[in-house]
């Protein structure tokens, strides 16, 4: 009896039948692939990283050109800050109206106010001093006889304005200067440092420049 002996098959992992690896998911026959392709659900998707590095750059160039306004902006704001500072009605006094020589209403956020030119009178150290024609807005209508605070120049008492705590309005505009500013620097700074994060807020800003223009 003559013995016969198989040839086992060659089996191929990732490789066409000539025994040659696949490069890049398909039987390319030794080809290199595309470094910006990957596979998926069986289908080769090519630009992946095209897009990653389009996004990106655009990223950086936005981020770029928000720090410069943010920068500006914030530097606006503390300048303003700054002088408020300086502002000299640093006391207050509460004034009485005498007279009432308009109003009108406004609404806001479902809210209504009364702005209001007014006449008033406030004591300073028992002096009684007046003003004239301020502008007064309230939540509630202003009548003769409703008083509201004031802030006066201590050097000159006569001085007086209806309007927030200068030296407060001063600080939060300066505090809210250095955050804009902070924020679009630090957006710029990671733009840069990171593609990922880069092609991420180049995306954001893209789809929203896109969902504004229509």
């Amino acid at each position: 009896m003559t013995s016969t002996h198989a040839t086992p098959r060659k089996r191929h992992f990732g490789g066409d039948m000539s025994g040659e690896p696949v490069v890049g998911g398909c039987g390319c026959g030794g080809d290199e692939a595309d470094p910006d392709s990957f596979e998926a659900f069986g289908t080769t998707v090519t630009g992946g990283g095209s897009y990653e590095k389009g996004a990106a750059s655009f990223g950086r160039v936005y981020s770029v050109i928000g720090a410069i306004i943010g920068i500006i902006i914030a530097i606006i704001m503390i300048f303003a800050g700054v002088s408020k500072l300086r502002d000299p009605h640093t006391s207050t006094a509460t004034a009485t109206v005498t007279s009432v020589t308009s109003c009108h209403t406004s609404a806001q956020n479902g809210a209504t106010s009364y702005d209001c030119i007014v006449d008033a009178t406030y004591p300073i150290g028992g002096v009684k001093y007046a003003v004239k024609g301020l502008e007064v807005t309230r939540s509630a209508p202003v009548q003769k006889g409703s008083t509201f605070t004031i802030h006066y120049d201590p050097s000159t008492p006569s001085d007086a304005v209806y309007e927030l705590s200068p030296r407060g309005l001063g600080w939060g505009l300066i505090g809210f200067g250095i955050l804009i500013g902070g924020i679009t620097t630090g957006i710029a700074v990671a733009a840069h440092k990171s593609t990922g994060f880069a092609a991420g807020y180049g995306t954001v800003e893209g789809v929203s420049m896109i969902a504004r223009a229509f």
